[in-house]
Parts: C-alpha cells; sequence; structure tokens
C-alpha cells in the first residue's frame, strides 16, 4: 500500500461521498442511507492493503453501497416479519389467557351463580 493512502482515501471520500449518499437514499431510504455508505468507507479503510485503487474503485464503491443496502433491507426485512409475527402471537396468547373469553373462567362463574341462587 502506498504511503500517500490517507490523501488518497480523503480525496476519494470528498470525491464520491455525495454522490453514493443519493444512491443509496433511493435504495433504503434517509435513514439508513449514510449508515450504508459511512460502513463502506469504514471497510474500505479496513482493508485498504487488499484493495487496489485504480480506475475500478468508483465500481467498487457503488457495487459495495449496493450490496450493503441490497443486505441492509433484507435484514429489515426478516427483523419486520419477526416482529409482526411476534407482535400477533402476543396478542393470540393475550386473548387465550383473558378470562373473559375463557371457558373454564366461565364455568366457574356459572356455578358461583348457582350457588347463589340456591
Amino acid at each position: 500500500m502506498s504511503d500517500n493512502f490517507d490523501l488518497t482515501y480523503k480525496l476519494l471520500f470528498r470525491k464520491y461521498y455525495a454522490n453514493l449518499l443519493f444512491y443509496a437514499t433511493r435504495i433504503v431510504g434517509d435513514e439508513e442511507a449514510e449508515d450504508v455508505v459511512q460502513d463502506v468507507f469504514v471497510e474500505l479503510w479496513n482493508n485498504k492493503s487488499k484493495i487496489d485503487f485504480d480506475d475500478h474503485i468508483k465500481s467498487f464503491l457503488y457495487r459495495s453501497v449496493y450490496t450493503r443496502s441490497i443486505n441492509f433491507l433484507k435484514h429489515k426485512s426478516v427483523v419486520d416479519s419477526y416482529t409482526s409475527e411476534e407482535k400477533e402471537f402476543f396478542a393470540q396468547k393475550m386473548a387465550y389467557y383473558n378470562y373473559e373469553n375463557s371457558e373454564v373462567m366461565a364455568r366457574m362463574e356459572n356455578l358461583e351463580m348457582k350457588k347463589e341462587i340456591l
């Protein structure tokens, strides 16, 4: 890796950050786009010895943002699905244990009422 990596990194960041942010925003939305792009630049920094900073760096950055965005959407889909299933399960559990809907409670109340009447 060249000694001027810091300078190259800063130049890449300044040159591509805004466009990558716009690209990510179109895929994942405003709130998550910045995290996606920052993660790509952190990955770039962490793998600086493995990455060639040649003419293909722009393609690498856009592909990395795309891949991270798709992975984020997949993860969000799983979490949202799990959360909705969890909420539905909780609602069914509450309905099941609701004493007003319980046959056992209804029978007990009927027995108590019969005792009071007799």
